[in-house]
């Protein structure tokens, strides 16, 4: 019931005009999500007089933001040559909130009892949450992603094929854990699952390609792979994520 309370209040928020700004009108790099996922769980927050984490929650807004891609009120655009952007249509996803509203028990409830119910609700639950949640920085964190070089250096695949087949593989199994439908990862991510395999499909392309640069391919994946990294710290698929980032860093 936790995950109700906070999936309410950014629903709530996702309603106002405050949570459209935060987006703009303009078409964004896909690497500017989390920054504004950030952003959106911060001010949704901000009523509740609440000091919180906000990448704690950042799985929370990820099921809200796929609820948005499927009913088009976020459109995704691009190409391997300009990576991929995302942008939200405001028109479209008053139906979509409105409707996630309805079948929310929380909201149920908070409409019954009134606001300060949930004040208190929230209160108790980001306390609960944050006394619980472990701060790890190690490398199965990918917390050296941050000392990646800015390279722009231009791979070519001939030249590089068996790096670059095994950074293949490492992908296909990756997305092959993702997408299956009957396995824990799967469930884990939820709703993040169709951004995810849409990212990892990018990657595969720019891989098959004769030649790319190899800066654009690491800032594209690095934040999936830190998301999987974090979410399944020392399982299999932390380890694929870390090995494939330290593979893709020996081509810069």
């Amino acid at each position: 019931m936790k995950d109700e309370y906070i999936k309410l209040v950014l629903l709530r928020f996702s309603r106002t005009v405050e949570f459209d700004n935060i987006f703009g009108d303009q078409w964004l790099l896909g690497t500017y999500y989390e920054p504004i996922a950030l952003e959106v769980i911060k001010s949704a927050f901000k009523k509740f007089d609440v000091d919180i984490n906000p990448k704690i929650y950042l799985e929370n807004f990820g099921g809200i933001f796929g609820d948005l891609i499927a009913g088009n009120a976020v459109v995704y655009d691009g190409d391997e040559f300009t990576d991929r952007w995302f942008k939200l249509i405001p028109a479209n996803k008053q139906n979509i909130i409105d409707r996630l509203l309805k079948d929310s028990a929380a909201n149920s409830l908070i409409k019954k009892l009134g606001p300060e119910a949930l004040n208190r609700a929230i209160q108790k639950i980001t306390s609960d949450i944050e006394d619980d949640v472990k701060v790890e920085k190690d490398l199965s964190s990918l917390s050296f992603l941050e000392s990646i070089p800015a390279a722009d250096r231009i791979v070519t695949r001939n030249d590089n094929l068996e790096k670059i087949s095994e950074a293949e593989k490492i992908l296909d199994d990756i997305n092959g854990i993702i997408s299956s439908s009957s396995n824990e990862v799967g469930d884990a991510i939820g709703h993040q699952r169709e951004i995810i395999e849409g990212e990892i499909a990018h990657a595969q392309n720019v891989l098959k390609s004769p030649r790319f640069r190899i800066s654009s391919l690491i800032g594209w994946l690095a934040p999936v792979l830190r998301y999987l990294s974090d979410k399944f710290a020392g399982g299999a698929i932390a380890d694929a994520a870390k090995r494939l980032l330290e593979l893709l860093i020996t081509l810069v």
